[in-house]
Order: structure tokens, then sequence, then C-alpha cells
């Protein structure tokens, strides 16, 4: 007699998990902060982010719960990335949040959030650096909302101001300085009395263009300065073409 045995396969190897991120935040009162969140292996599941001092929900995969529009999801299709955003964001925010898988169990990845003022200056040798020089924090701002949605084929229009003479200004698109060899690409850089602004122009825009695009800027050096030091805060924002 001939048995035919079937293993059961087990669906661990299927089930959601949370990539490596940073859980300890510092960020600057009135400016942008991202709590960043990558869950692999999502399937149909739902992600949420939940502010742990009043139990609130804030987002549940891109849907924002809260009425305070200062929130919101940075998530591209087809990536990994459930990032919360907040901007600008203030001393009241400070405490722990988590980004929240709905499995059964639930399973979460904290993050706990400090938010200090320009006035305060961290020198006690850790990893929490307030990027300044001369008591000036240093940082770019990207004009304009938090996300941007554009039609395909027509102009992305990005400006970015930096509060300090800049040596420097590069342009990301997700993880990668965005490619100058790009047709319909328009970049200028101005000199201004608080520092420099550049603005980024994408013609004839592509879905290929959808994305996190971010601002940074490294200041002229001097003796005493060094870029890891003072390395100028920077800036992002959401571009959806559709």
């Amino acid at each position: 007699m001939c048995l035919n045995i079937v293993y059961a396969k087990s669906d661990i190897a299927d089930r959601p998990y949370f990539g490596e991120n940073p859980r300890n935040i510092t960020a600057i009162a009135n400016e942008s902060v991202i709590l960043k969140c990558t869950v692999r292996n999502k399937g149909n599941r739902t992600i949420s982010w939940i502010r742990k001092r009043d139990l609130a929900i804030l987002t549940s995969n891109t849907f924002v719960y809260t009425t305070d529009t200062r929130f919101s999801v940075i998530h591209i299709t087809d990536t990994n990335n459930w990032d919360l955003r907040i901007k600008p964001v203030n001393e009241r925010d400070q405490g722990l949040y988590e980004c929240q898988i709905n499995t059964e169990p639930k399973i979460n990845f904290p993050i706990f959030l400090e938010v200090i003022n320009d006035s305060e200056a961290l020198s006690d040798g850790s990893s929490k650096i307030i990027n300044r020089i001369d008591g000036k924090v240093l940082k770019a701002k990207i004009s304009g909302p938090s996300n941007i949605q554009v039609q395909k084929g027509s102009t992305i229009s990005l400006t970015c101001s930096v509060n300090l003479q800049a040596s420097l200004i590069l342009w990301y698109h997700n993880s990668t300085i965005v490619d100058y060899t790009r047709g319909g690409l328009n970049l200028e850089n101005e000199k201004t009395s608080e520092g420099i602004t550049s603005r980024l122009l994408l013609t004839r825009a592509k879905i290929a263009d959808t994305g996190n695009y971010s601002c940074h800027a490294l200041p002229h050096h001097s003796p005493d300065t060094t870029a890891s030091t003072h390395a100028i805060i920077p800036d992002s924002v959401l571009v959806q073409v559709l």
C-alpha cells in the first residue's frame, strides 16, 4: 500500500516583520521629523501609527485618522516603508510612538521622540547632535506642502532654502542623488541674504519620478568645522505622479 503524506507548509516565513530603523529620534521644535517604519511581508495586513500617551490611532495604512494636519504618512506604492511625518513638530509631540501591524497578536515597533528647542545645545558627546555653527542651527527647508501630487507629463517644481552659505547642495530622489543627466531637468542655485536657495524643475513628469525628494547641503569648510558634525539638517517632500 502506498501512502501519500502531505506536509503542511508553515506560514512562519510569510509572517510580517519589522526592518531595522532608529528607535530614538531627536527633533528640533518647529521643524519636520520623520519616524521610520519598515514592514516586510506585509501582505493584506494594516499598518497603523499609535501615539502611546493617549493611545490615539494617528494613521491606518495611508489614511490619516487624526484631524491634526501636521501628521502624514510617507509611503510609495510597492515599497516596504510606512513612515510617519510630523511637520512642524512641537514639544508636546515628545513621547513614545508605535508602528503597529494588525497580526494576532499585534506586533509593534516602538520609537521614542525627543523634541528640543533651537536654543538647546547637546554637547554630551552622544549621537544626538544638533547641527549648528556659531549658535545657529543649520537647516534646509523645502517650501510648500509635505505631499505633492502632479499629473503625468506636467512639471515638478521644488524649492529648497538653506539658512547658511553652502559649499554643496544635493537633491536626492529616494536614497540616491537625482539623475542630473535626465532630460528636462533644470537646477538653479541663488544666493540670498539668509543663505542660498536651490530650485529643482523636472519637466514631463513620469510615474518613475514618484518618490521622496530631499534637499541636502554642506556649509563652507573652515579650520574649526567638519562636514560630519555640521552637515545641514535636510528636509524632504513626497511627490506622487498620477
